[in-house]
């Protein structure tokens, strides 16, 4: 028996129910997932979410303005950040900034997949719930270390030890005697936003979240240092470039000199007349175009 066939009316009616396109987006792709394996294994002929309506697809398509999504605007911002906050919450925080890690993925940083020499981090695994577990793609990479992240981090190895994790298991705080065989505490990622929250009105700074002041604001200041897209989609783990290409509107060179030079044709009359780009003016100021546009305004009127 084949599991039942999705209807193609389904992402209408999650919308009539209140659920933001972007929530149905994603019920969308854990559905289209489910079935690529049932495909895979044969119990299902083919997957009905591939064949959505474009209609459809647009419903579902994320109303948010990811150009408006805030992040720390100066190095000098990142810096004041770091300064007001404790340990190990700045040097957490460094990664994040620093190398545009995930918050799963600074927190599963081992010593051994730092490479100081090689001046580069290599990215295989994160921490989710106090558990080491693969990444979010299944797809290693590597991360470059930049000079600004370095002496951080060797700090921080002399400071620790420079055995295991960057950030180690604390044992529970508990009044009395310890408890003898309780799991060690992780750092949590709401522990890590609560110090950062801290950390933003000490230095007057826009409320934003961990994500947005570190992994985000690493891909901004990458682009508006004049990083190119392709190699940040690299850095940051993205499935598509399409992804990274959200920071494209940063690029300061995004309408360069060079681009107004882009096509080059001389359309110099053989009299030597340069032909004109714009209406010659008229009475009033007002613009005067050819016979033919005339005529259409008129008919427009």
């Amino acid at each position: 028996m084949f599991p039942p066939v999705y209807t193609m009316g389904e992402p209408e009616d999650k919308l009539a129910k209140g659920l933001a396109p972007a929530s149905v987006n994603r019920c969308l792709g854990v559905l289209s997932t489910f079935y690529a394996d049932i495909i895979e294994q044969g119990h299902a002929p083919s997957n009905p979410v591939a064949s959505l309506p474009r209609s459809a697809r647009r419903l579902v398509r994320s109303n948010y303005d990811t150009r408006a999504t805030p992040f720390l605007q100066t190095t000098n911002d990142i810096r004041r950040v770091f300064l007001a906050l404790s340990e190990p919450y700045n040097v957490a925080f460094a990664v994040g900034a620093l190398a545009g890690l995930r918050v799963g993925e600074t927190l599963g940083l081992s010593w051994e997949d730092i490479d100081f020499p090689g001046r580069r981090l290599h990215i295989h695994c994160q921490m989710q719930d106090g558990r080491l577990c693969g990444l979010k793609d299944d797809e290693p990479r590597l991360v470059p270390l930049l000079t600004s992240l370095a002496p951080i981090l060797a700090a921080w190895k002399l400071k620790t030890g420079g055995e295991g994790l960057l950030f180690k298991p604390a044992p529970h705080r508990g009044g009395g005697r310890p408890d003898i065989g309780s799991d060690p505490t992780y750092i949590r990622p709401h522990t890590l936003a609560k110090h950062l929250n801290k950390a933003l009105v000490k230095c007057e700074l826009p409320k934003i979240t961990w994500y947005q002041s570190t992994r985000h604001t690493f891909a901004s200041q990458f682009v508006l240092g004049g990083g190119g897209i392709e190699l940040l989609s690299k850095i940051m783990g993205h499935a598509s470039i399409t992804t990274t290409e959200i920071y494209s509107h940063l690029r300061h060179d995004l309408f360069a000199e060079k681009a107004f030079d882009a096509v080059t044709v001389d359309l110099a009359r053989p009299a030597g007349d340069v032909v004109s780009i714009s209406r010659s003016s008229g009475p009033l100021g007002h613009t005067r175009g050819t016979a033919q546009e005339d005529n259409e305004e008129r008919k427009l009127a």
